[in-house]
């Protein structure tokens, strides 16, 4: 449990270690109306969409008119296997007794794009600059044309007012742009500013805690275990009056168990690395992969701060802070989504996994998982 007055950072890594759908037609008018862009990771072997309404999934790639993949593994720019329908993530807060909570299981997002205001307020979600920025080493070497057009536009529009990384050149603490220089945290980063002030009550999920979100991801075009990784950092900042006396951030993975010709697949947790996985069980993909198709996890690498003894350090914002800890990984949980074959329990405090079905607030039943009990609130003895 994290108090939250400005500032809270995660930092995740997806790595390669060896379901809410929505119709073709449906995307583009939705897009328009709400001014969702995305960006595409692709200097290594993965190929991850990333659009700044919190979401990440392809609009390319769509078997039976829906979109199955955000996670496509190998191949880099020219993948075309998925490993994951769909990452997002969940946040839960609390203030003033009462929860707040936000997400999105689907590809309709749960942020707005914009920075939020000095006075709380968003900013106009509209504004251009609020695309999904991505800049390149050597991104000059580009052939000329419309990916080398829009590589120079973000390099020279690079986002530093809203939070995106940069290196001070002239050691002065101020961005001067021709001067000081975007910051290459990967030889490919992308950054985005969104926000969920005011962001309308959709129901299950949106019920919004007002905060600034600020992303960066970015990969590495190597060899060996950094060829097959993406890195997310989260920094949300809150700019509004009052507290949140608790805290909650999941990374959700839309991963089918079952895929459409019945490879069976599982989800497991190393809490001493606080990583999730999931993998095959019979080491066989009839669909994609075929034999020894690969696994993949996720990975906490550096958690929120957290009060701790004089003699600890915890690593944040680039810099190792005397007297904290990074936050580890407190719960994981994988349940069956719309099985008819899943196991369930009825409507009690010993229900396991979430469901519309029961009469106290689907919200909640995720906050309790997030927190490692029961869906139906019993903790585990």
């Amino acid at each position: 449990m994290l108090k939250l007055k400005n500032l809270f950072v995660s930092l995740f890594i997806i790595s390669v270690i060896l379901n809410s759908n929505i119709s073709f037609a449906q995307w583009p008018e939705y897009i328009l109306d709400h001014h969702d862009t995305y960006n595409i990771l692709a200097i290594n072997q993965f190929k991850f969409n990333i659009w700044n309404n919190g979401t990440f999934w392809s609009p390319d790639f769509v078997f039976d008119n829906i979109y199955q993949g955000d996670l496509l593994w190998p191949g880099g720019p020219i993948a075309y296997q998925w490993l994951n329908q769909q990452d997002a993530f969940l946040i839960f807060g609390k203030k003033d007794s009462r929860v707040y909570f936000n997400g999105d299981l689907s590809q309709f997002g749960w942020l707005r794009p914009g920075r939020v205001l000095d006075n709380g307020n968003p900013d106009d979600f509209l504004r251009e600059r609020y695309r999904v920025h991505r800049i390149r080493q050597n991104w000059e070497t580009t052939p000329y044309g419309p990916e080398r057009d829009q590589l120079e536009q973000d390099y020279n529009e690079w986002p530093v007012e809203d939070g995106a990384p940069w290196v001070d050149r002239d050691k002065d603490g101020v961005f001067t742009r021709g001067v000081d220089q975007p910051e290459y945290l990967g030889d490919e980063v992308t950054f985005y500013v969104s926000n969920d002030v005011n962001f309308p009550d959709s129901g299950i999920f949106n019920h919004p805690l007002g905060l600034e979100y600020q992303v960066t991801s970015w990969a590495f075009n190597r060899a060996g275990i950094l060829g097959d990784a993406v890195f997310i950092k989260i920094k949300m900042i809150n700019k509004q009056s009052s507290t949140f006396d608790s805290l909650y951030l999941s990374a959700v993975s839309g991963y089918e168990t079952v895929n459409l010709l019945q490879n069976i697949r599982a989800a497991g947790c190393d809490t001493v690395s606080k990583m999730g996985y999931c993998y095959f069980l019979q080491n066989q993909d009839n669909y994609q992969y075929g034999d020894n198709p690969p696994a993949f996890g996720y990975l906490l690498l550096e958690g929120p701060l957290i009060t701790a003894g004089s003699s600890d350090s915890a690593y944040y914002e680039n810099q190792w802070k005397n007297g904290f800890l990074n936050r580890t990984m407190d719960s994981f949980y994988g349940f069956f989504n719309n099985d008819e074959n899943a196991p369930r329990i009825e409507d009690t405090i010993y229900a396991t996994q979430p469901s519309t079905a029961y009469s106290f607030d689907l919200g909640a039943q995720y906050r309790n998982i997030v927190q490692g009990i029961y869906a139906g609130g019993y903790i585990p003895q």
